[in-house]
């Protein structure tokens, strides 16, 4: 028979042991952190003012990008932002600027310099393309700065022509496959990728990565 009173002091010494806070809404064993909505690297105080303005233009983009994605197919929304409508003149950068140390104010590990207008460039393609990332829900800063620099890291690479040729070709047995099931079965409930199979490339590269 279960002995609830070995159980309940096991449960009550474990929660005691970990440390939970009750009714404050945090979980787990991390102490509570200091939470701000700026998400803006810091800059040395060295810094010119229109590298600090680089900065802010930056963090704009990381929170509003989103509102200008290409992310309707039917064209029906329009991509508009308040926030970046006049980016250039709203942060007072001048357009003469010479090249930014982008050391602090963008992932880019191809290059250590940019202009502005290559800033603007692969801001625009980052989060304003037809893939994007809302990141002003994020209350913790440095969640929000890891994600961002994931994110900005990631439209860095691009995938060979056989790389291409081979995710189409597992996308095309996918759906060969749930064709073949369909006629073979057609009276039996089954489960498909119904969509989903965008994601076995990702898939195959995560077994392939975690067998080696």
């Amino acid at each position: 028979m279960l002995n609830l009173k070995y159980c309940r002091k096991a449960v009550s010494r474990g929660v005691f042991y970990r440390g939970y806070k009750a009714k404050t809404n945090r979980f787990g064993y991390k102490d509570a952190t200091v939470l701000t909505d700026d998400v803006t690297p810091e800059v040395d105080k060295e810094s010119s003012s229109d590298k600090y303005n680089v900065v802010q233009l930056v963090s704009k983009y990381r929170d509003y990008g989103h509102k200008k994605a290409f992310i309707d197919p039917l064209k029906q929304l329009p991509q508009f932002s308040e926030e970046l409508d006049n980016d250039i003149s709203l942060h007072n950068i001048a357009e003469n600027m010479e090249q930014i140390n982008l050391s602090g104010v963008l992932n880019v590990s191809s290059q250590e310099t940019a202009s502005l207008s290559e800033i603007i460039e692969c801001l625009e393609k980052t989060y304003c393309g037809h893939l994007s990332v809302e990141l002003n829900h994020i209350s913790n800063e440095q969640e929000k700065l890891w994600i961002a620099r994931k994110v900005e890291e990631s439209t860095q690479f691009s995938f060979s022509a056989e790389e291409k040729k081979h995710f189409a070709t597992l996308l095309m047995k996918a759906k060969t496959f749930d064709d073949f099931l369909a006629k073979k079965f057609p009276t039996f409930k089954r489960y498909c990728g119904a969509g989903a199979e965008s994601a076995l490339p990702f898939v195959e590269e995560l077994f392939s990565q975690a067998s080696a």
